[in-house]
């Protein structure tokens, strides 16, 4: 719930050369994949170059479609009912082997990537004692929704648990810990104070973890216009206590403290 960008959603459609920009005399072989797709960012991360996929795809797959921004991010029930997308939610695969070359451009501000609680990038050089420099993780996320809507009353809360281990690079021995853990819940609370047309709520989260507990608290109102979910103009005063997260699509940044006050105007193609 931070300020909104409105993106239009582009995609290339080419066929490119298997093996493209590597070095000359490379070994080339049939491709094993053709006509696959592949999403290079989303809302929240920076993804990387074309150049560096095309490494990727070395000469086992043959043609690929480009997308920028997946199409679909957010379900509206307006949509498509009680059919949710699953593909962003599902837990079935909840064991994610990330690496440092996975997460590119770690410098950038408006790159969301594996943190720990106080924010830093687990990934960041030195960051757990000199000379100890972490290249790949496991990371294993579990989180249980829940929510509850009478007459235009609704409450909604979310609770997660997540284990990073398996840590794997340089002087990693030398590591404190073999695992790091945090929890965190969030709780929302809403009403329609104007049926179909404006909805006031408030919510607020804690993350507990081995290097910080921050929280937030926020109070908002969603105006609704045309007494739809097409556009939605949404005002919001937030309270940061140490914030473990920031971005472009947020009106914070890592590691913000304090209040905030965002307003913005959401228009759903």
């Amino acid at each position: 719930m931070g300020s909104t960008v409105i993106v239009l959603a582009a995609w290339i459609a080419v066929p490119v050369v298997p093996g493209a920009g590597r070095a000359a005399g490379a070994e080339t072989a049939a491709g094993q994949f053709y006509d696959s797709h592949f999403h290079l960012t989303n809302y929240i991360q920076q993804g990387i170059d074309v150049h560096h996929f095309l490494q990727i795809m070395g000469t086992r797959v043959g043609r690929s479609t480009l997308f920028g921004i997946p199409l679909q991010q957010q379900w509206s029930y307006a949509n498509s009912g009680d059919f949710a997308p699953t593909y962003y939610l599902q837990t079935d695969a909840p064991l994610y082997d990330e690496d440092r070359q996975s997460q590119p451009d770690t410098e950038a501000f408006d790159n969301a990537q594996i943190r720990i609680s106080d924010g830093n990038i687990v990934f960041r050089p030195a960051l757990f004692g000199p000379g100890i420099n972490i290249t790949d993780v496991v990371d294993q996320p579990m989180s249980f929704d829940a929510g509850v809507k009478y007459r235009g009353f609704a409450v909604e809360g979310e609770y997660y648990w997540r284990r990073l281990d398996n840590f794997r690079g340089t002087g990693v021995d030398a590591l404190p810990f073999d695992h790091l853990t945090d929890t965190g819940f969030q709780v929302q609370v809403s009403a329609m104070v104007v049926p179909r047309t404006a909805q006031l709520y408030v919510s607020g989260s804690k993350v507990f973890g081995d290097y910080g507990n921050p929280s937030d608290v926020r109070v908002g109102v969603n105006v609704f216009p045309w007494k739809n979910q097409v556009v939605r103009w949404n005002t919001e005063f937030i309270h940061l206590n140490r914030s473990p997260v920031g971005a472009l699509s947020l009106p914070y940044a890592v590691g913000g403290n304090g209040p905030v006050f965002a307003s913005n105007l959401l228009v759903n193609f």
